[in-house]
């Protein structure tokens, strides 16, 4: 399932396709699984993440835009997000550049049907969210059409659980090296 999943997610991002120009559409996506099991408990946590987005490059570096999120885990219900981008670029040739992008929005996060690590029970709630990502490499493959390896990110969540008398919690993640994402994407239009 895993594999028609990737697959039917590169399709899509080879059917929509990047092309760094100014005054061009562009359009990404990124999928994310994974799994976990922690030492001690029962069972183990599988995730799938789909995160698609649009922009506008105004200037051969910078892209502002939109983006969604869904993420689902087992014992849990999915979780969404959506919030503007900014995107810079950095093109050392016409294959390879590197980016960084800032995303910010709302998000929602899924109500789990089991206990965290500290044996209380998980509950959703909504709130904002913070994502820089960097760095990530892009590869030109074909007119701007490019695969995007990402090696890490730094976010920060701020979530209202959903109950009567809950407190804000909030949450900062730095993730360098620990794992590598992969997207799609491509810009249609621009000037040459």
């Amino acid at each position: 399932m895993r594999k028609i999943l990737l697959a039917s997610a590169m399709m899509l991002g080879l059917a929509f396709g990047a092309n760094a120009q100014k005054g061009s559409t562009l359009l990404y996506g990124n999928v994310g699984f994974g799994n976990s099991k922690v030492g001690g408990v029962d069972g183990s946590t599988s995730t799938f993440e789909f995160t698609p987005g649009i922009g506008y490059q105004f200037n051969e570096n910078w892209t502002i835009g939109a983006e969604l999120g869904a993420a689902a885990a087992s014992h849990s219900t999915p979780s969404f997000n959506a919030g503007p981008f900014i995107r810079y670029t950095h093109n050392f040739s016409s294959i390879f550049g590197i980016y960084g992008q800032l995303g910010v929005g709302y998000t929602h996060i899924g109500d789990a049907t089991s206990y965290n690590l500290y044996g209380s029970e998980v509950g959703g709630g909504n709130g904002f969210y913070a994502a820089f990502t960097l760095p990530t490499i892009a590869i030109n493959v074909h007119n701007g059409l490019a695969v995007n390896l990402g090696f890490g990110n730094v976010n920060f969540a701020s979530v209202k659980p959903n109950y009567d008398g809950a407190k804000s919690s909030s949450a900062f993640g730095v993730n360098f090296g620990h794992g590598i994402s992969l997207g799609i994407s491509k810009n249609f239009g621009g000037k040459k």
